[in-house]
């Protein structure tokens, strides 16, 4: 049996497992590590997956909010398409600026690219992202 605490609400929320995790020959189904024996991310998931309902629920989720379920703190999220980064250095420096603090501090910073179609989810660029999910 495992407890896992989730941030849903304004106050902590326990939720409880078992260690049986969906797989399709032997191989887990879902998030998994490069390690065979190394669990916890799935375990996570299957928590994560409980206090939404399930699995399928989590899928096209938002890493901002998952952050504030998983630790309790804020989120800010930034939209790089909106805020003329690409054309203003000063808007640029000073957002570069606001990560470096937030680093400096030890806070979480995720990162996304939109998936803008259907047919866009799930692009794989040429340096390593997938469009549609989410980075730490």
């Amino acid at each position: 049996m495992f407890h896992f605490h989730f941030w849903r609400f304004g106050e902590w929320v326990d939720v409880v497992i078992d260690d049986r995790l969906p797989t399709v020959n032997n191989k887990l189904i879902y998030c998994h590590s490069n390690e065979t024996n190394e669990l916890w991310c799935a375990l996570v998931e299957k928590a994560y997956s409980k206090l939404y309902g399930c699995y399928e629920a989590l899928d096209g989720g938002n890493t901002a909010d998952a952050l504030v379920d998983f630790t309790g703190g804020v989120s800010e999220p930034i939209d790089l398409s909106e805020g003329h980064f690409a054309t203003d250095a000063e808007r640029r420096n000073d957002l570069f600026e606001r990560v470096l603090k937030v680093h400096n501090r030890g806070g979480l910073i995720s990162c996304s690219i939109k998936a803008t179609s259907a047919s866009d989810m799930e692009a794989r660029l040429a340096c390593g992202l997938v469009k549609g999910h989410g980075t730490l």
